[in-house]
């Protein structure tokens, strides 16, 4: 078996790079370059898992009393939470899933629980950690979350053929609807776009839920749409035509709206947001 050279991993989603592949930056939450094909594995858990401290009561968010601290620097996770859960306080955590399950544990820290991709969790062997995933009622989950990617080049007859043989098709079509989703809306991985997507293998009805909402979570536009996809052309098609209805129904003028300098600004320093302020912490 021919082993990769290259990996990167974002929310729980990979892309494998094979020896010698000229490739680009390889992430499935970002554009579909002219000159690579995209092939996906069965796609894990896509969903976002919540994790409590070891030693604490509570299995939900629900649960959770007025100012807990939510650990994510996910501004799509925050801002669906802050439609339902405005008391919550959100923070920045960074480092990778040990050093955050690490932060969270340790007796005097200052976050209540964690918000991170099951995906990642199980693939690291620690889904154990999980209190309960996040289904797409109070959780969109991000473009191409749990998805494992393989990059070749269009040409390479040879890789293609290699890589058909572990290719899942319906993986494969839920991702270029999401991406094309994305795409078309012009977002990016800090934009508050979330997902959902259903493939019917018998009827071959691809259905593609998303919401595009603004950073505090008062304004969102959520819609759906599903199409015959027997193809990955028709599901590029699928992602395309639900980013204009949201485009129509006022997407675009709430991601324009977005202080993106603002954002990063607030990532970097680890601030804490909540429903209606923000305000400085240290870490």
């Amino acid at each position: 078996m021919t082993r990769t050279n290259h990996r990167e991993r974002f929310n729980g989603s990979e892309f494998c790079s094979f020896p010698k592949q000229k490739t680009g930056r390889p992430n499935t939450k970002e554009h579909i370059t002219n000159n690579l094909n995209r092939i996906f594995n069965i796609i894990l858990d896509p969903r976002d898992a919540l994790v409590m401290r070891l030693d604490s009561p509570y299995k939900s968010l629900a649960d959770l009393p007025d100012g807990s601290v939510v650990g994510t620097s996910s501004v799509r996770r925050s801002a669906q939470l802050l439609r339902n859960y405005p008391k919550l306080q959100f923070k920045s955590v960074r480092g990778n899933i040990n050093t955050r399950l690490a932060k969270l544990d340790k007796e005097d820290s200052e976050y209540t629980c964690l918000l991170l991709a099951a995906a990642g969790l199980n693939r690291v062997g620690l889904g154990s950690r999980i209190t309960k995933c996040l289904d797409k009622d109070e959780m969109y989950h991000a473009v191409g979350q749990g998805a494992l990617g393989i990059e070749i080049r269009k040409g390479d007859m040879k890789m293609k053929k290699v890589c058909a043989k572990i290719e899942c098709q319906e993986t494969t079509f839920k991702c270029y609807a999401e991406r094309s989703l994305l795409r078309t809306l012009e977002g990016g991985c800090s934009v508050p776009v979330g997902c959902n997507t259903e493939y019917n293998t018998t009827t071959k009805l691809l259905t593609l839920d998303s919401i595009v909402l603004n950073p505090e979570g008062t304004e969102s536009i959520e819609l759906s749409h599903s199409k015959k996809v027997e193809c990955r052309e028709d599901a590029i098609q699928l992602g395309h035509e639900l980013a204009l209805k949201m485009i129509e129904n006022g997407a675009k003028k709430i991601l324009d709206q977005i202080n993106f300098d603002k954002i990063n600004e607030i990532k970097q320093a680890g601030l804490t947001t909540s429903g209606n302020s923000s305000q400085s912490s240290t870490n």
